[in-house]
């Protein structure tokens, strides 16, 4: 996914990039929720502002600031942002004993350590100078990180969900989260941090 995203930086932004991909899927996913539930499928049931929240976290946290990051950082952008996820289930053990009092197995932990070391071995090929070298640069490296805990808070509030279908979840997750992304994303572009997508680039699978 990162290499991708990095070359399609080249002729559009993060901001766009993130709000193109996901509204696709969006309108998709609001046409077969429709479709195969109804109406009534599309009622929140009390869960609208926790569910607003934990799709900021994923649509907005993640997925805007994890590739604002990496094309911050140019080149070794997308393997910093690769290092970075392959820390999500460190994260949410450590989220998961703070907030929930959750003490994991021993032998989870060492698993998932175990999991990490090989990943950034496969990811980084050896070359962890350069992944130093690159997550010097703090403030994308910050980004990408705050990416990844607003992805693992995302995941971890999901449970809250359980009554829901997954296409149900996954539409209402969908529609907020990219309403939400479109408000920063029109902010973004009034001040004028970004520019309006042009629609001369070339097609890219962008998900």
């Amino acid at each position: 996914m990162f290499p991708i995203a990095h070359s399609a930086f080249d002729h559009i932004d993060p901001f766009y990039f993130t709000l193109i991909r996901y509204d696709a899927v969006t309108i998709i996913l609001v046409f077969l929720l429709l479709w195969r539930e109804g109406k009534q499928a599309f009622r929140f049931e009390g869960y609208g502002l926790q569910l607003c929240f934990f799709d900021t976290m994923a649509f907005v946290v993640y997925n805007i600031l994890i590739f604002w990051g990496e094309d911050l950082l140019g080149e070794p952008g997308a393997m910093v942002a690769s290092v970075m996820e392959a820390l999500m289930p460190m994260i949410s053990i450590v989220l998961l004993r703070i907030v929930f009092r959750k003490r994991p197995h021993s032998f989870t932990t060492i698993c998932v350590i175990v999991a990490f070391i090989g990943a950034m071995f496969v990811i980084m090929k050896g070359d962890f100078a350069g992944f130093l070298g690159a997550t010097s640069d703090i403030i994308p490296s910050i980004l990408i990180f705050i990416a990844v805990v607003g992805w693992v808070i995302y995941t971890i509030g999901g449970s809250r969900f359980n009554g829901w279908s997954a296409l149900q979840s996954s539409t209402l997750s969908c529609l907020l989260g990219t309403l939400t992304a479109t408000v920063v994303v029109t902010i973004a572009t009034m001040v004028g941090y970004v520019s309006i997508v042009l629609l001369h680039i070339r097609i890219y699978c962008l998900w």
